[in-house]
């Protein structure tokens, strides 16, 4: 859910630009027939004007070869030497990637952008185990790269990663469209103001399973859990035994305003443990803090300063001093809490905009001219 909301408002971003005629080649994200997916051919499809997803035969290797082929021949129709044109790149598919290379040397007054959301191939953070395979395919991939000439990234370790130089680069951490706050899910509600609301994965490497455990010692609080995950039948014994936990399983991505309205926090356990957190930037902060409801969360490496005035860190991944750090803040000052809430959403809604963020892309565009 979280890559598509980020691409439809990438999307709406460039699409609100007057000046900009825009164009969309799509490859969609499954894997190769029979293994990883139950259709061996993938056809073409036009969704809306200029909008296309190419067909291929879905069979490993062959499919990245021929994708290859029929995306360097649809952008070789669009290329005119006499206009200003800029190809943007959506993550290191190596399909992609290397089309671009390819046309780079070509036509070197094309422009090629990379936005990547992802951890390298073959880097830390990305499998647990980086073969020498996909670390040569990595290594392969940032040596294409050299030929492009902008970088759009989650954080600024990612850029590193990517071994980008002196290159221009801008971090486009989220892009968060501002129709998500039409349920007025910002709205107070009425009761002790000590429920805390968690929305997403809930495998053990996210966190969950400390949090859970830290309300056997938080008594006068609700934690509430929408999401599913490897930690399920764990969160649903211990609803059984602590009545102040409550699962709700996975819900539709509709009906989550709804529950964060009933809600006084939003909280997110992931820690910053391990390197993945340095090349990642959980799309929930910015959910939560539309909401206008504090978000308590811990100090991720990813996270730009820009959020340190804006969000309520917790540091402790023992469950009972968690308990004891939750506590200090359900009896801190509430109006307090509720102004940096709003301050929190006031931020994302000016600087996290499909506009904001698209401006932000092509500044970094003009200084590449």
């Amino acid at each position: 859910m979280a890559p598509h909301i980020f691409q439809n408002n990438l999307l709406k971003g460039f699409e609100n630009q007057r000046d900009l005629n825009v164009k969309v080649i799509h490859v969609p994200p499954i894997g190769s027939y029979p293994i990883h997916y139950k259709r061996a051919m993938m056809h073409t499809d036009k969704w809306k004007a200029g909008y296309q997803q190419i067909g291929y035969i879905n069979l490993p290797v062959l499919k990245h070869t021929i994708q290859e082929q029929r995306i360097k021949k649809l952008i070789e129709k669009e290329l005119n030497e006499n206009k200003e044109q800029y190809l943007l790149i959506y993550s290191m598919y190596p399909p992609f990637v290397k089309a671009a290379a390819s046309l780079k040397r070509k036509h070197p007054g094309l422009k090629v952008c990379l936005l990547q959301t992802d951890p390298i191939l073959g880097k830390d953070g990305i499998y647990t185990k980086n073969t020498s395979r996909n670390i040569r395919k990595g290594q392969k991939l940032i040596s294409l790269m050299k030929s492009f000439d902008s970088f759009v990234v989650l954080t600024k370790y990612l850029a590193e990663a990517m071994e980008i130089g002196d290159k221009p680069y801008t971090i486009v951490d989220c892009i968060i469209d501002s129709m998500a706050d039409k349920d007025g899910s910002s709205e107070e509600r009425s009761g002790a103001g000590n429920r805390f609301l968690y929305t997403g994965s809930t495998r053990s490497t996210n966190g969950i399973i400390t949090l859970v455990d830290a309300f056997d010692y938080l008594p006068e609080a609700e934690l509430w859990i929408c999401g599913d995950g490897d930690s399920d039948d764990y969160i649903q014994e211990k609803e059984k035994t602590n009545s102040n936990i409550r699962f709700f399983g996975s819900i539709d991505h509709s009906k989550i305003a709804g529950v964060q309205a009933q809600c006084d926090f939003m909280i997110n356990p992931r820690t910053p443990s391990g390197g993945f957190t340095k090349y990642s930037f959980p799309s929930k902060t910015a959910e939560y803090m539309m909401t206008g409801k504090p978000t308590v969360m811990y100090r991720l490496e990813g996270l730009t300063e820009d959020y340190d005035d804006l969000l309520n860190y917790i540091y402790s991944e023992d469950p009972k001093l968690l308990a004891e750090e939750l506590r200090a803040l359900i009896q801190s000052d509430r109006e307090q809490l509720m102004i940096k809430a709003a301050r929190a959403k006031e931020y994302v809604l000016k600087q996290k905009s499909p506009e904001a963020q698209v401006d932000r892309i092509i500044a970094m565009w003009d200084r590449t001219k």
